[in-house]
């Protein structure tokens, strides 16, 4: 229902847009129609190795030392000019309903002489897409967007911060940052010319308008994967070992709290959307985010997303602390925070302190800059309250040699057991001489482990240990055989066979797996 108000609000606004940019361009025939200015990507590969090349689309991508490099299919002269032709005539003709449904757009077009793929391409990612830009958003290497009129970078899964080929005039990079926000459903201007808002396709948009506040209008796109990383693909990545998921999936199920910091982009919330599958299925959990990131398969989880508020009929303002504070009113078994910034990190913290299970993240790089934080301003977390926190975990992106190759990748630093004192001490460590994990200290002499066995003898602690242990290995290597074992949904399912039976579910019971010691 809501998904439908929203809709119909967009359309709304699109339909307005359009009726307006008809009636200027009555009155003046010069000026363009800012939804169909179609760009065309065609830039030479120069002379270097090519690290990767593949499709996105019809378009092909080529990566070649620090550059991402959009070579759309070509087109002669004469399909410009019909494309052209074709774009001119949308403006006074095309449907509202060929703005939201791809098969009458289709129709449409070929009603207007639209006979092959590539004229179709590249009118389909101008009205159901985004420009020029759409490449690197539908590519699903890509984590996110940063772009100025006079260039573009991404930052790729496997090669990091890459040199894009695109850029415009500041005037149509205006018009570009216009079209984005119409089509979320909102609007930018001289006034407001700062905002950050959620696109259609969930990924983050952050927008400076003008040169209002800054001396050139630039925006960001941080893209959250479609299909959430599952603990199986995680371990597959080599983020973290079995091992060192065993624990934090021990912790899960006995309700302890889990920080997990780093910096942007290092995989926090990715890790945090694995966790919650470990979460037992008769457990309600509340989950408090800025954006719709976190996806659960269960039905017994309540999902509260902040709002924001530029207009005086969108509401008032509901930010991370109202969640938070609102999330305690539930009987909820764990409350997960996507992440903590302020006062809402202090409420967090008043939760696990009365029995809640909780999972967050932070931006820090050491688990001594984690507490530290959370002692300042403005979270003012109180030291008697920090006692509750079990486990710290530090989480980096950094880049590996691989067959010749350096490539990014995402790994777990370090698992640390909060003390009496509040002191971080190191379990699990990162060994970077050879990618590998090192277990530092016996987790079941730590802080966490000993309050856990004030209620579970430590035999039966050990032994369940072992089993999430021998679990999330089959897992780790089953993934590769059985690609549906890396799905949340599946992973899910396959935890709470694993609590409700003690032993391993029989879909991961294969003979010719043989478990490494």
């Amino acid at each position: 229902m809501i998904k439908n108000y929203i809709n119909k609000i967009i359309i709304s606004k699109i339909n307005k847009i359009i009726k307006i940019n008809r009636a200027l361009f009555i009155n003046n025939k010069n000026l363009e129609f800012p939804f169909l200015k179609i760009n065309i990507l065609n830039s030479p590969i120069p002379d270097g190795r090519i690290k990767a090349q593949y499709n996105v689309g019809l378009s092909t991508i080529t990566i070649i030392d620090d550059q991402y490099i959009i070579n759309d299919p070509f087109i002669s002269e004469e399909e410009k000019e019909k494309l052209e032709k074709i774009s001119s005539q949308l403006l006074f003709s095309i449907p509202i309903s060929a703005l939201k449904d791809e098969n009458i757009l289709r129709e449409y077009l070929e009603k207007l002489g639209v006979d092959n793929e590539v004229l179709y391409y590249f009118l389909r990612r101008e009205i159901l897409g985004y420009g020029v830009y759409d490449v690197l958003i539908q590519d699903d290497n890509i984590e996110d967007i940063t772009a100025w009129p006079n260039g573009t970078t991404c930052n790729h899964k496997l090669f990091g911060s890459l040199k894009v080929n695109i850029s415009m005039s500041e005037s149509e990079f205006n018009k570009y940052i216009e079209k984005l926000v119409y089509l979320s459903g909102k609007s930018i201007s001289l006034h407001n010319p700062m905002l950050s808002i959620r696109l259609s396709t969930n990924d983050r948009l952050t927008v400076t308008y003008a040169r209002e506040v800054s001396d050139k209008p630039s925006f960001s796109i941080r893209k959250f994967p479609k299909q959430p990383w599952s603990i199986t693909s995680i371990m597959m990545m080599r983020t973290i070992s079995p091992e060192m998921a065993a624990w934090l999936m021990l912790l899960v199920k006995y309700k302890k709290a889990i920080l997990v910091c780093g910096p942007v982009g290092s995989g926090k919330t990715s890790l945090i959307n694995a966790l919650c599958s470990l979460i037992p299925a008769d457990q309600i959990i509340v989950t408090c985010e800025d954006t719709p990131e976190l996806k659960l398969a269960r039905q017994n989880w309540i999902s509260l997303i902040t709002r924001e508020s530029s207009t005086i009929e969108e509401g008032g303002e509901i930010g991370m602390f109202d969640l938070v504070k609102h999330s305690l009113r539930y009987p909820a078994s764990y409350i997960i925070v996507g992440e903590i910034r302020g006062e809402e990190g202090r409420v967090w913290a008043q939760a696990i302190a009365t029995g809640h299970g909780g999972i967050t993240s932070l931006h820090a790089e050491t688990p001594e800059g984690a507490i530290e934080r959370l002692k300042s301003d403005p979270i003012n977390v109180a030291e008697g309250t920090l006692k509750e926190l079990s486990t710290i975990v530090i989480m980096k992106s950094l880049y590996i040699k691989n067959m010749g190759e350096k490539i990014k990748v995402k790994r777990v630093m370090g698992i640390y057991d909060i003390n009496p004192l509040i002191k971080p001490i190191c379990l699990f460590k990162y060994n970077s001489e050879n990618d590998s994990f090192i277990k530092l200290r016996d987790p079941f002499e730590s802080n966490t482990a000993s309050k856990i066995m004030e209620f579970i003898p430590r035999e039966k602690l050990i032994e369940e240990y072992q089993l999430y242990t021998k679990f999330l290995y089959l897992l780790s290597i089953l993934g590769y055989k059985k690609p549906e074992l890396t799905l949340h949904t599946k992973v899910t399912e396959l935890v709470w066979k694993l609590y409700e039976y003690e032993d391993i579910p029989e879909d991961l019971l294969i003979p010719e797996v043989q478990l490494v010691e």
